[in-house]
């Protein structure tokens, strides 16, 4: 409510019936203009090499990929290995050989 009656909220806030003021989004979370909820509020998608959790991206650990938008981390094929924050298969690689083998 402003002093002209009332004004849709702006993105990344919201604000319920009624409401005197628009409230921001939580933890960095975003929203579309006119939001009614926090429930509305989302994280932006995660790019290769992170997947979405409850608190926002995290990167994938090691022997592990993700591509853009994933929710979860991928395991290299065959056990093959991969540094933390790979973005594919192609990143997969397997162990050096041992003296011998």
């Amino acid at each position: 409510m402003t002093d002209t009656g009332c004004q849709q909220c702006g993105e990344n806030t919201f604000s319920s019936d009624r409401a005197s003021s628009c409230i921001d989004c939580p933890n960095g979370k975003f929203s579309n203009a006119g939001s009614t909820s926090a429930e509305n509020c989302y994280y932006a998608p995660c790019s290769a090499r992170d997947y979405m959790t409850d608190t926002g991206c995290q990167q994938c650990g090691e022997n592990t990929f993700s591509s853009d938008r994933a929710s979860s981390c991928i395991d290299c094929p065959n056990g093959k290995f991969s540094n933390a924050g790979s973005t594919s298969a192609e990143n997969c690689y397997y162990a050096p050989c041992s003296a011998g083998d």
